[in-house]
């Protein structure tokens, strides 16, 4: 054989040799920044599932919340004032100025989103449904808070000008409640016209806020469900 063919095999040989050692590099370096990412979309997902746990389990304390108030105006606008069971009427207007505004944002997604690193979940599903999240809360803050200047705006002052409520709740007492029974001044004014027409809109306002908190709590629950089977055992 021939030592120039046997000079450009050997030549061939290492050529071949130091292209299989740089390929194997980078593919080194590429698994090590493939468990890093998987890494820091673990650490990402285990944030944002507790994000969303918090918030639906505010969501449903708030459903429940005005829930409660809509079945107490749709009572109140059924019945005559004076047969509505002890304490309704009064749980009715003690917590009329107590109208719940969800915050729109903050946190674990708010923060992925401002980063523009929301690339690094990489379930798309759950990626479309993350980037939706934020108008969902903004909806739904604009709808609390239409609902809050709509008791503010309207309701609370003409209460006040009817002298209701007629005293302060003691101590930590939520709601206040007339032992002796409902003052006559609450019976007439929750017969009034006006005030019943100001109930009607309430009433429903009460319904739809609490619909959306619902709705929002059983997205974010959903949420944590999928989060949990993207996350490692």
């Amino acid at each position: 054989m021939n030592s120039d063919s046997v000079a450009w095999r050997g030549l061939i040989a290492e050529a071949a040799a130091i292209v299989l050692s740089i390929l194997a590099a980078f593919s080194i370096d590429a698994w090590w920044d493939f468990r890093g990412e998987l890494k820091e979309e673990a650490e990402v997902l285990v944030g944002l599932r507790a994000e969303f746990v918090e918030v639906a389990d505010r969501l449903d304390g708030w459903a429940t919340f005005n829930a409660v108030k809509a079945d107490l105006v749709s009572r109140a606008l059924a019945e005559d004032s004076r047969s509505l069971p002890d304490g309704a009427a009064d749980s009715l207007i003690s917590s009329m100025p107590y109208v719940n505004v969800l915050d729109r944002g903050g946190g674990s997604l708010e923060a992925l989103l401002s980063s523009g690193r929301l690339e690094l979940i990489r379930d798309r599903e759950l990626r479309e449904s993350l980037a939706r999240w934020p108008d969902r809360l903004e909806d739904i803050h604009t709808n609390d808070l239409s609902v809050r200047g709509y008791v503010w705006g309207s309701v609370l002052p003409y209460m006040a000008n009817r002298g209701v409520p007629d005293g302060v709740c003691s101590g930590t007492v939520p709601f206040c409640v007339h032992k002796e029974g409902l003052p006559e001044s609450y019976h007439e004014m929750i017969a009034d016209p006006s005030f019943r027409a100001l109930l009607t809109h309430l009433g429903a306002a009460f319904a739809i806020i609490a619909a959306d908190h619902r709705d929002a709590r059983d997205t974010a629950r959903a949420l944590v469900r999928r989060i949990d089977d993207l996350l490692p055992p």
